[in-house]
């Protein structure tokens, strides 16, 4: 250290209770900033972490009190930075309203949607053109790895299938949710929500049912390393075996999730079930990384590093937050341009009190966003870190990986495919060669020989109407399909149960894929009889009306002398209006009276 005097600059971090292995990250960031600190300025990190229970609202409103008591019975627990290492809920915009308040600097680990702040323009120096700003965070938005997982999924299954992502929650409760797409409106899939207490049998079924619903042949898996292997195991054990291929994204440096360790016998047992069929992971890329100081990391936590339960990329990504923060605020108070924190203890008592001041260019708040976005992109032990004039990391590459599980092994072989997604961008590259074959399937068309509409010519040889629409719209969309007779010749009915006998009960059990089939030969006869009884029943009804309207032509005291000047509705020609509207046949008949 130099001889000046020494100046404390206070952080406070929030972690997450059942994740306080985060604590060793942010130590040890701060930590190496210290030491490379101490023969280039007086400054010294402190640090006070608050651990969150995040599902807890009160856990959050809790810690956010003590801050401010804390700023309240000392001046100098005033906290040049906070930093939010917790998983993304609406709480990291409780942190942004306090770092707002207290006029800190902010920077979260994992990205939320808060609502923008709106920058008091009029108040900002010329060459500032930050005039709306969220908070700055390392990690990307949750729908950038399910815009990875789509984009694969149509890459391997082809863009006309609707695949499922399943992702976890630590929401407390055992219930499997299954919603649409609302939740990443980019990202059209359905979504299967699994409990933090998975249930065997009740994922099975799960899986069963929606794979019914969307006709799943690939499954993408957006969770952690213990849940990957849970699933994949119940799938093997209840031998779904149409399930042909998995894209997953767990939060380890590299693909562990085929082998876990076993707690009778400690060795690690590996998945080798051939009804697995393809296996698939994708990884954000980490070329550009920091390799020594990703072993540093490594060596720094020891042997529960390897532990199927520790969340590798989240550890280091709360690393490179941490890090990316203290980069932000230390160069603005190398530059002098970081103003002091209070000093009164009158205004210390009302700064969690008084209302939200309006941003401008002199708070600290606003002036460390606006040093996030100057950080230089650097190497980063998950790869480059750069957030590009933006406050959030802009980088981010993902990969393929296809996986293997050696028999009576403990090791997992995987090898890149030699594809890439680039987010924010939606740019996606991938070996042609490698995936085709998994993008090509062939639709099972089921027909009845009903001429005109479809015709046999012979084996497996079919022309007509339908036959031929179906094949000019499989010719445009470069789809291979295979026509199957349906020998029973029944188009289907719907059974006293709900469900459909003939070929839509075949095409609803997922037995075939598409059905051409003349539409107007589902012979339901109650709706031909409501039908036929409700033309009787208006033809009549207009029939009556006409003859005692003493608006209608037939009751009028001089008629003209052409039949187009008016129409009689008798019975006859009343049914044969109705008739005629329904179909739109038949010469055009005007109705002259107001009633």
């Amino acid at each position: 250290m130099n001889n000046e005097i020494t100046c404390f600059v206070p952080l406070v971090i929030f972690i997450p209770e059942e994740q306080s292995y985060l604590n060793l990250a942010a130590e040890l960031a701060i930590n190496r900033h210290n030491l490379l600190q101490d023969n280039m300025s007086d400054n010294y990190v402190t640090v006070n972490f608050h651990k969150i229970n995040h599902r807890d609202p009160r856990s959050w409103s809790n810690s956010i009190k003590n801050v401010c008591l804390n700023i309240q019975n000392d001046t100098i627990e005033h906290p040049d930075l906070l930093i939010d290492l917790t998983p993304p809920s609406q709480a990291s915009c409780g942190i942004q309203k306090l770092a707002q308040q207290i006029d800190s600097g902010i920077i979260t680990l994992n990205y939320y949607d808060c609502p923008p702040l709106y920058i008091n323009q009029t108040l900002l120096n010329k060459s500032n053109l930050i005039t709306e700003l969220n908070i700055p965070s390392v990690n990307l938005p949750p729908e950038a790895v399910a815009s990875a997982l789509s984009v694969f999924g149509n890459t391997i299954a082809g863009s006309l299938r609707t695949e499922t992502i399943i992702r976890g929650s630590d929401e407390a409760g055992s219930q499997i949710t299954i919603s649409d797409y609302r939740d990443y409106p980019s990202v059209r899939r359905f979504y299967l929500t699994l409990p933090s207490q998975l249930n065997e049998s009740q994922l099975a079924q799960s899986l069963e049912e929606i794979k019914n619903v969307v006709m799943n042949k690939l499954w993408l898996l957006l969770v952690d390393s213990q849940t990957v292997w849970n699933i994949l195991t119940t799938v093997a054990k209840f031998q779904q075996t149409d399930v042909q291929n998995w894209i997953i994204y767990e939060e380890h440096v590299n693909c562990n999730f085929l082998c876990m360790g076993s707690d009778v016998t400690g060795k690690r047992n590996c998945l080798t079930y051939s009804n697995l069929n393809k296996l698939y992971c994708l990884k954000i890329g980490t070329a550009g990384a920091d390799k020594n100081e990703l072993e540093m990391i490594q060596n720094y936590y020891g042997i529960i590093w390897n532990n199927e339960s520790f969340k590798q990329f989240v550890a280091l990504s709360a690393y490179e937050t941490v890090k990316s923060g203290l980069l932000a605020l230390n160069s603005l108070l190398v530059d002098n341009q970081w103003p002091e924190n209070i000093k009164s203890t009158n205004s210390s008592r009302k700064i969690c009190d008084s209302s939200m001041p309006t941003i401008d260019s002199t708070m600290r708040f606003y002036r460390y966003l606006e040093a996030i976005t100057r950080l230089p992109k650097r190497n980063g032990t998950t790869g480059i870190i750069d957030f590009n004039k933006t406050v959030t990391n802009q980088h981010a590459i993902f990969h393929l990986q296809q996986c293997f599980g050696k028999s009576n092994s403990s090791e997992a072989m995987c090898y890149d495919v030699n594809s890439t997604f680039i987010y924010p961008q939606n740019k996606v590259t991938y070996n042609q060669s490698m995936l085709e074959s998994d993008r090509r399937q062939k639709i099972h068309v089921s027909v009845i020989h009903d001429p005109p509409y479809a015709v046999r010519l012979g084996r497996n040889k079919w022309t007509g109407y339908c036959v031929e629409v179906f094949e000019e719209i499989a010719r445009r969309l470069n789809i291979d399909y295979e026509f199957v007779e349906q020998t029973d010749g029944d188009y289907g009915t719907r059974l006293e149960n709900g469900r459909w006998s003939g070929m839509i009960g075949q095409v609803s059990r997922k037995l075939y894929n598409v059905e051409c089939m003349n539409s107007n030969s589902i012979n339901d006869k109650d709706v031909w009889v409501t039908a036929v009884v409700a033309v009787f029943i208006i033809g009549f009804l207009l029939a009556f009306i006409d003859k005692y309207s003493p608006y209608s032509y037939q009751n009028q005291p001089k008629k003209g002398d052409s039949e187009s000047m008016g129409t009689v509705f008798t019975v006859k020609e009343s049914l044969w209006y109705v008739l005629g509207s329904c179909t739109q046949q038949g010469k055009v008949i005007k109705v002259l009276s107001f009633s």
